[in-house]
């Protein structure tokens, strides 16, 4: 139910909706708007067709993500917009609050985002210089922080060494592997069955 011709960049899935973004800058959502995830400005049970979010036509929108109830957007600019539930800090405002319409995360307006990876609950970028910042449910150290803390606001990420160059990140429900411009993985987050393959329950700090 895409608009006839419409040619997908790239596509994002959660537990409760879905978020696709066209070629042509467009996004469109489906499934799931209890907590205003879908980004259209209201409240909605289900919405079982994809609806252009038109809060979004002309911000030139070149990444997305989804997370458990809450959705982000990125542009070729770099600013990180959010919407959806707050409840763990995920939308990164300052708040615990939710937002059924993507709002500008300020904090970001200084850097360059060129990577954008979501969690169950929790949101990481990667910006052009390879700064990493982190924000939302920090249990089992999945925002590589060094602690289990739920943070409402990105924070930067503090890498072991300074020769560490980070290019690209991806995050998994409870967990985050960071990619180096070397191809090297750091991870961190829980390490249960030992998915991270850092062979310790625990990965808060970066292991290569």
């Amino acid at each position: 139910h895409l608009p006839p011709r419409s040619r997908l960049q790239q596509v994002a899935v959660s537990g409760t909706h879905m978020v696709v973004l066209t070629t042509e800058g467009l996004v469109f959502t489906w499934g799931e708007g209890k907590k205003g995830q879908l980004g259209h400005g209201e409240l909605e049970n289900w919405r079982s067709r994809p609806l252009c979010v038109e809060a979004l036509k002309g911000k030139a929108i070149t990444r997305v993500a989804a997370g458990n109830g809450f959705s982000v957007f990125s542009s070729d600019n770099g600013i990180v917009m959010t919407c959806g539930d707050g409840s763990f800090g995920a939308l990164g405002h300052g708040d615990w609050n939710s937002s059924a319409r993507p709002m500008l995360i300020e904090q970001l307006l200084s850097v360059d985002v060129v990577g954008v990876g979501a969690g169950a609950e929790h949101v990481v970028v990667v910006g052009g210089q390879g700064d990493v910042y982190s924000w939302g449910r920090g249990q089992g150290g999945r925002l590589g922080l060094g602690s289990e803390e739920d943070v409402c606001t990105p924070r930067e990420v503090q890498l072991n060494t300074d020769d560490i160059y980070i290019t690209s990140v991806e995050c998994g429900g409870d967990g985050t592997i960071f990619i180096s411009n070397e191809g090297v993985l750091y991870a961190c987050g829980s390490n249960k069955s030992n998915k991270l393959g850092l062979d310790n329950p625990q990965g808060w700090f970066f292991s290569g």
